[in-house]
């Protein structure tokens, strides 16, 4: 299933859209530029639209979402944060005059878009294809949107939904189901695009750079890991509880999801003590939230029962939960749906162990004494990670939105300058 022109089409009507897509993208291209306030007003109408009935369309869909994913695509869709997102990655999203003070000339800047946007998506957040048309709707670029293979029909609907609110958005919006096996396709689609924004891992971008041209703007944002790090005798009860609140609802699918906890020792012992400690608040933490159906405490038990058959590491298993405990320091991706590790990393092993890992950091939850915590964040923020927070705040949005240490908006544009006579 596609949507073509703000309508559904079929894989057979797939290659006639093709043949006429470029004629069709110049003559977008042609006209006045998208307006931002035209966005603004068909997003904030789509906003009322998340109520009980589209959660449970899309629980119908197999998508059972938690709080947190639902304040998050609320929030994503607040004209509020995303006027103060153009106001502060785009200075010159309106044209502004200036005196140029080494010609004494006035000259207008102005951010433009790139031109027509291919987003090839992953499929670990399913707002992720509409956040990321709409940040290319923002600044006014034609969106091709590639949906990832594990991706329902919910993506489309949604954009489909946006266009009906607003229909001057029906030339800029063009959603492909397709593989990116389909190697003709995609390289169809990458010759129409001026950018190709891409999420995925290493293997998936290093494949992509091989097929993007020189010319065209190859826009990456990888695969990244969370986590939370705990100072030596740090047990905040607080703290811990909002690192339960964290991995059980956003079910550490998340880039900011709590993956693991590392903690300042070296003592196996203590690594079990706090294992049991905090595998005991994510059961409270799961029981409390009831966000997990059945069939996912089914699947996390199955994980957590298979890791604990096959792995060398020691599995404390709950209900619906369970805590791997590692003596490796290694960064890694947890088992997820509520199953966290906890591995030993002393501060003096800090830079050493995760400044190789720079390009996956992101948030990281510091929990230490007002007097260490800014030495902490300080070391966190030398290795590459780029958001220092608490723990229940890991996934929480900012206004002043940084995806993964860069701005997507200004990545999304190009600043240009026009000089007075």
């Amino acid at each position: 299933m596609h949507l073509i022109h703000g309508e559904i089409i079929q894989d057979e009507q797939l290659q006639a859209v093709l043949d006429n897509l470029e004629s069709s993208l110049l003559e977008t291209l042609s006209k006045p530029a998208l307006d931002s306030d035209t966005v603004l007003s068909a997003v904030s109408r789509l906003k009322k639209k998340i109520n009980q009935d589209f959660i449970n369309t899309l629980s119908a869909l197999g998508i059972v979402l938690s709080e947190e994913e639902i304040s998050l695509a609320k929030q994503l869709l607040s004209r509020k944060y995303l006027k103060t997102r153009l106001k502060s990655e785009l200075p010159y999203h309106k044209a502004k005059t200036v005196k140029d003070p080494l010609t004494k000339l006035e000259v207008t800047y102005q951010s433009v878009p790139l031109g027509v946007l291919l987003h090839i998506v992953a499929g670990n957040q399913f707002s992720l294809a509409l956040s990321s048309c709409l940040e290319g709707l923002l600044t006014g670029n034609i969106n091709l949107v590639k949906l990832s293979s594990k991706d329902s029909q919910i993506s489309a609907l949604i954009l489909k939904e946006l266009i009906a609110l607003e229909p001057l958005l029906k030339d800029y919006i063009y959603v492909f189901n397709i593989s990116s096996r389909d190697s003709i396709t995609m390289n169809r689609l990458i010759a129409l695009s001026d950018g190709v924004v891409v999420y995925g891992g290493d293997k998936a971008i290093s494949s992509l750079r091989q097929s993007v041209p020189v010319n065209t703007k190859l826009i990456e944002w990888g695969h990244k890991i969370s986590f939370a790090y705990l100072d030596q005798d740090y047990r905040d009860e607080g703290f811990l509880y909002g690192l339960a609140y964290n991995i059980i609802n956003t079910r550490q699918l998340l880039c900011s999801s709590c993956q693991g906890i590392y903690l300042n020792t070296l003592d196996d012992k203590e690594l079990e003590t706090f294992g049991r400690l905090f595998l005991s608040i994510l059961e409270q933490t799961l029981r409390t939230q009831g966000q997990y159906p059945d069939e996912l405490v089914a699947q996390s038990t199955l994980i957590s029962y298979t890791a604990q058959l096959k792995g060398k590491n020691q599995v404390l298993r709950g209900e619906g939960v369970s805590v791997t405990i590692a003596k490796d320091n290694i960064l890694e991706a947890s088992l997820m749906l509520g199953n966290p590790w906890v591995k030993p990393l002393l501060k003096k092993d800090i830079l050493r162990v995760l400044k190789p890992c720079k390009s996956y950091l992101q948030t990281v939850a510091v929990g230490a004494k007002e007097s260490r915590l800014s030495e902490l964040s300080d070391l966190f923020v030398k290795a590459g990670a780029v958001r220092i927070t608490d723990g229940r705040n890991m996934s929480a949005l900012e206004y002043e939105s940084i995806h993964d240490g860069k701005r997507a908006l200004s990545r999304y544009t190009r600043l240009v300058s026009v000089r007075q006579k």
